[in-house]
């Protein structure tokens, strides 16, 4: 995709600040007396020391695509509150075009005295390839052909986690100061789902003590309840406290992905790529015949990267790949037909919306990946 808008030059506005969803109140110690059954007794417990105010700061979730692109340009703008920073994890796997459109957001951010920060925990795919047959991969959503001929996926994968949520995590903490202080202060943490993804909204789930609410369930091993109304079965906290506060800004204002694909049109931006590795085993089946004929090298790329996870991804029981329908990529024929998107005629990342070969929930801040 080749970017020929030039956005505007943006003067920062600040609007009336926005009653501050983080607590105003913080987790006492429980007192066994106050049901009145029984004396009280010395609690080991001890209260946080967070903040009773206003977010100390406003962090945004960068993917790259249309929603979180769209609340940072509105930040930018005015019409939302003012962020300090917004957070981009690179894989070093995501399509050549939104690289070129952060490089556009990073000006306007830039512009609006917004701190761009760009963390990696490496590069994706060179580390699956690296590992094969070794074990110990961030395991991505692969297809999976069982010897009798079944089809499945891995539902529980974990690159995401690895190179999106972590480094995050980790860099937002960095934001609030030196090792330790990240558990003193107040993080809005904005996540650009959109109002038809309201269903998969959650809070925040670590708590200042550094523990989670809950631990994952893992092989036969129900989830563990971290902290309960008496506390934390970890440590002596008073009680779950997040440190920070995840907000949807898009949900709270009604708007759907098209609707933000309208907002950044009518302020004079071009509407940004979907955003996802270019080689994620989630993009739909029109995805790679398009690929393969208007970026042979990243398509040449992914086949090798489909045929090394053939058989050596963390001892799976079973053929993977990459193709939604199970089949190899270097199978696939020059079947691709231009469409004329917003990323322009022949764009491999046609918009999903408009394609019927589509899934109109692909990219990374649709449910494929947590950005």
């Amino acid at each position: 995709m080749t970017i020929t808008t030039a956005p505007p030059q943006l003067t920062r506005r600040h609007p009336a600040p926005r009653p501050s969803s983080y607590p105003s109140t913080l987790a006492a110690p429980r007192d066994p007396a106050a049901s009145g059954t029984q004396p009280a007794q010395p609690s080991r417990a001890r209260p946080h020391r967070g903040a009773d105010r206003e977010p100390a700061r406003r962090v945004l979730s960068l993917g790259g695509g249309t929603q979180s692109s769209c609340l940072l340009l509105m930040s930018c703008l005015g019409e939302l509150e003012p962020l300090d920073a917004v957070v981009f994890a690179d894989t070093a796997g995501e399509a050549p075009a939104t690289y070129t459109y952060l490089d556009v957001l990073r000006g306007q951010a830039e512009r609006a005295g917004i701190r761009f920060l760009t963390v990696s925990a490496g590069d994706l795919r060179g580390d699956l390839m690296a590992r094969t047959g070794r074990g110990g991969q961030a395991t991505p959503p692969v297809r999976v052909r069982h010897a009798d001929g079944r089809l499945g996926r891995i539902n529980r994968y974990h690159c995401s986690y690895t190179y999106k949520r972590l480094p995050i995590a980790r860099a937002v903490k960095a934001l609030c100061g030196p090792p330790g202080a990240w558990k003193h202060t107040a993080i809005e943490q904005w996540i650009g789902y959109s109002a038809e993804e309201v269903t998969r909204v959650k809070p925040a789930d670590e708590c200042r003590c550094g523990h989670k609410r809950l631990r994952r369930a893992t092989g036969r091993l129900p989830f563990e309840q971290i902290h309960t109304p008496q506390g934390c079965a970890r440590c002596t906290c008073g009680g779950f406290d997040p440190w920070q506060v995840n907000r949807w800004p898009l949900i709270e204002l009604g708007m759907t992905r098209a609707d933000c694909q309208q907002w950044i049109r009518a302020h004079g931006f071009p509407v940004p790529p979907r955003s996802a590795c270019y080689f994620c085993a989630n993009r739909p089946a029109a995805y790679w015949p398009r690929l393969k004929r208007d970026q042979p090298a990243l398509f040449e790329r992914a086949v090798e990267l489909d045929e090394a996870l053939r058989h050596g991804i963390n001892g799976l029981r079973g053929q993977a790949y990459l193709h939604q329908a199970g089949i190899p990529l270097a199978s696939l024929p020059d079947t691709g037909t231009a469409r004329d998107t917003d990323g322009g005629p022949g764009d491999p990342d046609a918009d999903p919306d408009r394609d019927p070969g589509g899934d109109a929930a692909m990219d990374c801040e649709a449910g494929m990946c947590f950005t």
